[in-house]
């Protein structure tokens, strides 16, 4: 039989974790197990080792995946949809569970397939009915995102036990290691169907997503899509209906597409202290679509501008809170208008936006929407420099800096600019960005 290596990705999330106590019950490892599943898709799959061809539409029996590259999807007799990313390692110790040794993977997990289980050396992420993803690491951390429905994890004791569960719900994303509660996961990079993204496929210009919440159990993300902000893309991470449209009579505007797409979450539409702050690897352009049915924050009308463009986001839920006193259009469907407002940031660094409404104003509003595109190279300066913890500069992108701290840890962003306004420090959640030599 050959090898079957599952890769799973990370993702973001948010709202409150219910924990409870569970029975100690010893894990039983089983030997692997061959599963029956069709190929759906093997886009550039370079196998570890020697591996069969597969073309769409072949049915295969596996037991272990090892792939060193691409994207291999595969749906399993449970009707389960499993998105494999290479580099990734993974073996079926039963038809509904996985050992995901490392990489990436995204799963689509229908009703028959309910209780699908993705196990880590951290834990075992249960699924409950949802999309989700995993991403576990050489070194054994585990990340976990859901798209849509809820997952349980389970966390693994020093002995082999699982004790302890937390359940992870739409637009929230977690990172831990075994014997450690999951921690937030602040920003995520998806693909522009909401996905989790292979390794290879990166920003141009976001390095990181992160805001000002402080709560515990907090665990929402942003997230990051290059390239999405399209006419049909998702507006929100915690709600996967709402979706950037034109508005009626008009076209998408041409400015705004291929810009990179920063989705926020709903949930945060009354959050009045709220800082959210976006790291930029090089000089941009961000855009905030922000509701009509509200004034501009002071915090909008004095840093950007209005562009004079419009869109629209939904459909919504014609019983919602959000959408009362707003009318239906021709279709009998329920959309919220936007203005769009624009700022140039001429500088690598922190961009740092407030609450989505003045306080004071209350009523139905919804959560402001946010994009970035990099500013035309004439209008901006390379800034590159960057300070590690010695106190040493080095010459390097901004992001790779940052690669082991923005994109994974929650909190406060400071950077630190010299008098040319090249970036020299970088400062996330308490840790100073320290390039590896």
């Amino acid at each position: 039989m050959f090898g079957v290596a599952v890769a799973v990705a990370l993702i973001l999330t948010v709202t409150i974790w219910s924990v409870q106590k569970r029975p100690t019950v010893d894990v039983d490892l089983p030997a692997s197990s061959s599963v029956a599943a069709e190929v759906l898709a093997a886009e550039r799959v370079q196998w570890v080792g020697q591996g069969p061809p597969l073309a769409t539409g072949t049915h295969i029996k596996v037991d272990r995946i090892q792939i060193a590259q691409g994207k291999l999807t595969l749906r399993l007799e449970s009707g389960v949809v499993l998105e494999l990313l290479g580099p990734a390692d993974g073996t079926f110790e039963t038809p509904m569970r996985l050992r995901l040794a490392k990489g990436r993977m995204n799963a689509d997990v229908g009703k028959e397939g309910q209780g699908f289980t993705v196990a880590t050396a951290a834990g075992e992420v249960v699924d409950l009915g949802t999309r989700f993803a995993v991403d576990v690491s050489d070194e054994g951390e585990t990340k976990t995102a859901v798209f849509s429905g809820q997952v349980r994890i389970d966390s693994v004791s020093s002995a082999g036990h699982r004790d302890t569960s937390w359940h992870l719900r739409e637009g929230e994303a977690v990172r831990f290691r075994k014997r450690e509660k999951p921690r937030r996961l602040a920003s995520l990079l998806l693909s522009p169907a909401g996905r989790l993204q292979a390794e290879t496929n990166q920003s141009n210009i976001i390095v990181g997503v992160s805001d000002n919440v402080v709560e515990v159990d907090f665990q929402r993300f942003y997230g990051v899509i290059p390239g999405g902000m399209l006419d049909g893309a998702s507006a929100y991470s915690d709600n996967h209906n709402q979706r950037w449209r034109a508005v009626p009579g008009g076209v998408f505007p041409a400015e705004l597409q291929g810009a990179e797409l920063i989705c926020p979450f709903q949930a945060d539409r009354h959050a009045l202290d709220l800082k959210v702050t976006a790291v930029l690897s090089q000089p941009g352009i961000v855009y905030v679509m922000h509701d009509v049915r509200k004034p501009p924050p002071d915090w909008l009308a004095k840093d950007f501008v209005d562009t004079g463009m419009r869109l629209r986001s939904g459909p919504w839920q014609p019983r919602g809170k959000v959408v009362q006193g707003v009318a239906p259009d021709g279709n009998g469907k329920y959309f919220l208008h936007y203005s769009v407002w624009r700022k140039e940031v001429p500088v690598a660094g922190a961009v740092e936006l407030g609450p989505p409404h003045l306080r004071g104003q209350g009523g139905p509003s919804a959560m402001y929407g946010i994009a970035v595109k990099p500013l035309p190279k004439a209008a901006g300066k390379p800034t590159d420099t960057v300070m590690g913890a010695d106190g040493r500069t080095k010459d390097m992108p901004i992001k790779e800096a940052l690669k082991d701290s923005a994109m994974a840890v929650g909190g406060s962003i400071k950077v630190t600019t010299g008098h040319d306004g090249a970036v020299t420090r970088v400062e996330v959640g308490g840790i100073y960005s320290q390039p590896k030599k």
